[in-house]
């Protein structure tokens, strides 16, 4: 499959301020056609946190989702690509 460009990768690592933010990315994230739901292959840590990973149709890159669990305020970040 070839890469096609795509502006997946002008999203920036976030952390979520609150739970309401979690949601709302979340939300953006699971309503985006491009991103498809995908196995975790190397969890974020060992400690139990609930994450997800997402990969763009377009351009193969790969995302984590880590839900907030306090302090630790979550994280959207690029595993690969």
């Amino acid at each position: 499959m070839e890469k096609e460009i795509c502006n997946c990768n002008s999203r920036v690592n976030s952390i979520f301020n609150e739970w309401e933010d979690y949601y709302k990315h979340q939300e953006k994230v699971n309503d985006n056609i491009y991103f498809k739901n995908m196995p975790v292959l190397v969890p974020y840590t060992d400690t139990g946190f609930i994450e997800k990973w997402y990969q763009c149709n377009k351009c193969g890159v790969k995302w984590r989702l880590v839900e907030p669990d306090l302090p630790f305020r979550g994280n959207w970040s690029k595993v690969s690509g």
